[in-house]
């Protein structure tokens, strides 16, 4: 919002323009004279999204009343006060405190390029202009419009899409509850790489509603969630962990109650107590020293690679390093089961 000489305006930075939380959010309400950019009365500048709280910078406020936002000198000595008033704190889920700080302070700059858009230099004007999104559209290319190879490389509708996108299908959460119907909820490690010593659900099975806890022992068969005949017999992956922990957040077992809040409430009754704890191995060089490897597979071959690279014009010998990634999950997994 501007008027003659009010200048509203509040500017985000976030991964996404719409429904995505905000790294910074600032606030600027300032008054100024359109003529020397004086800042008539005491502005507002307050910031979201630096720590816990709201930050509103007083000291930049005071120090800009009755100044001109269009010197370089006072402009240059806001920024310093208020990089002074801006402490971020340092939390795992937010983006890192230097990164947050630095938007906050540009957008604040951001803001003066704006409201002193005809002092500026041509070259700097762009900097306090609005971002102008128009409206999205895409194409879809699948690669395959060489039609001798059809069926094999049309493209083919899922076949419950309909279904799906209309609400025929019913997803577990769409569900009446049954009649006699009780909850599971998993038990998950709290160590990646160790040995279970013990495992105590006493506290839990004396919470009123908990009705049975499951471990590997209890399993009358083969303790593996994948198809059995399907995958080699040396190569299982334990349904529920029977001793060996292979990662933080593997399951040891699995607490039925005769609620979901009970059933996940619960959980904290189980003690599960370790031994044999290492260091987890949290890289490919890391796993390459302590010689962790998975079970052998392969070779895999199509072609003559030693005939390929010694007719190849040019050969490129390096490494490439990705770091990991933090997955967003777009639906929690669930299941009925009805004996």
């Amino acid at each position: 919002y501007s008027s003659s000489d009010i200048f509203i305006r509040t500017i985000k930075t976030s991964h996404r323009l719409q429904l995505c939380h905000a790294h910074v959010t600032s606030g600027f309400n300032f008054q100024v004279d359109k003529n020397n950019y004086l800042v008539k009365t005491k502005p507002t500048i307050v910031i979201q999204g630096i720590n816990g709280q709201l930050i509103h910078a007083v000291k930049t406020e005071n120090f800009l009343t009755n100044k001109s936002l269009g010197d370089p000198s006072v402009l240059q000595s806001a920024l310093s006060i208020l990089s002074d008033e801006i402490v971020p704190s340092s939390e795992r889920i937010l983006a890192s405190p230097a990164y947050r700080k630095s938007l906050a302070i540009g957008q604040f700059y951001k803001f003066v390029l704006k409201v002193c858009k005809n002092k500026c230099a041509p070259h700097f004007k762009s900097g306090g202009l609005d971002l102008y999104r128009p409206l999205m559209s895409g194409t879809q290319d699948y690669g395959t419009e060489d039609s001798n190879v059809y069926p094999a490389t049309k493209p083919v509708m899922k076949l419950t899409a309909f279904n799906l996108a209309t609400g025929e299908v019913k997803f577990v959460a769409d569900l009446s509850p049954r009649q006699g119907q009780l909850y599971a909820s998993p038990i998950l490690s709290t160590q990646g790489n160790a040995k279970i010593q013990s495992i105590d659900p006493t506290v839990a099975l004396k919470i009123p509603g908990v009705v049975k806890f499951i471990q590997a022992s209890d399993i009358p068969g083969v303790n593996d969630w994948r198809p059995h005949g399907y995958y080699s017999e040396t190569d299982k992956q334990e349904l529920l962990c029977s001793g060996q922990v292979l990662y933080a957040g593997q399951p040891i077992g699995i607490l039925v109650a005769e609620d979901e809040v009970t059933a996940h409430s619960s959980r904290y009754g189980v003690k599960v107590t370790y031994t044999d704890i290492q260091p987890a191995i949290t890289s490919v060089e890391e796993a390459m020293e302590k010689k962790s490897f998975f079970e052998k597979i392969g070779p895999f071959t199509k072609g003559d690679t030693a005939v390929a690279m010694a007719a190849a014009p040019h050969r490129v010998k390096g490494s490439v390093h990705s770091t990991d990634q933090y997955n967003f999950h777009l639906e929690n997994q669930a299941a009925l089961c009805i004996p």
